[in-house]
């Protein structure tokens, strides 16, 4: 998987489909297992693990429904590895075979240590290869010309409301973020940028952006 493709700024190729393949089969496998010996009742109680198996299919679907966007938002997936972690418990906790615990172990062993490899390889190529930060370069654009209220499409503004460490308070165009923010950057219309994604045309251009002065005071500049 190349990381740049799912909306990350990195270089770096993860995962490997043989880990990919194994870890998900024995999944299966544990899956049908659990089946079997539910029906023959076994004792020990798995509510912890079925409720992770739970907040894991809750992350599935989630996942699903964001797929209309431009790239798959992977941290909506992040969840989604509790629904193997729960397989994993509800099966340590129900199986009766020694072997058979052993060898669901050693595949997540497997595939912990592949996840480590990966992340190592993660942290590496930011550190030797760093990609370009447009929302920092946009903060940083704000913060020098002591910008203080804003408004930008949805996906902008909550990244640089954080970046900023709400130095600058940025209010979305599409759905309502924090109640707060909304209600600063409309006391503050006549001193609010309004911020917009190229192709577009404004009193400045950072990365990938616009900045479009508000009307009343565009023959003053930014405050």
């Amino acid at each position: 998987m190349a990381l740049n493709e799912y909306g990350m700024r990195s270089s770096a190729v993860v995962g490997s489909s043989l880990i990919g393949w194994t870890a998900g089969g024995a999944v299966l496998l544990m899956a049908v297992r659990l089946a079997w010996l539910w029906r023959l009742r076994r004792a020990p109680s798995i509510g912890f693990a079925l409720y992770l198996a739970l907040v894991g299919c809750c992350a599935l679907a989630g996942y699903a429904l964001a797929c209309s966007y431009a790239y798959p938002i992977t941290r909506y997936f992040n969840m989604a590895v509790l629904l193997p972690i729960g397989c994993f418990a509800a099966f340590m906790a129900w199986e009766p075979s020694a072997r058979a615990r052993g060898a669901a172990v050693v595949v997540f062993v497997l595939w912990g240590g592949a996840n480590l490899v990966d992340n190592g390889r993660v942290i590496r190529e930011a550190y030797v290869n760093p990609q370009p930060d447009p929302h920092r370069e946009l903060t940083e654009f704000l913060l020098s010309n002591q910008i203080r209220y804003a408004r930008a499409g949805y996906w902008d503004a909550y990244v640089v409301d954080f970046l900023s460490r709400e130095r600058v308070i940025v209010g979305s165009y599409g759905p309502a973020r924090i109640p707060e923010y909304e209600r600063a950057v409309d006391e503050n219309q006549d001193t609010a940028v309004h911020i917009e994604r190229l192709p577009c045309e404004g009193w400045a251009k950072v990365a990938a952006w616009c900045i479009q002065l508000p009307v009343p005071r565009a023959d003053e500049g930014p405050r």
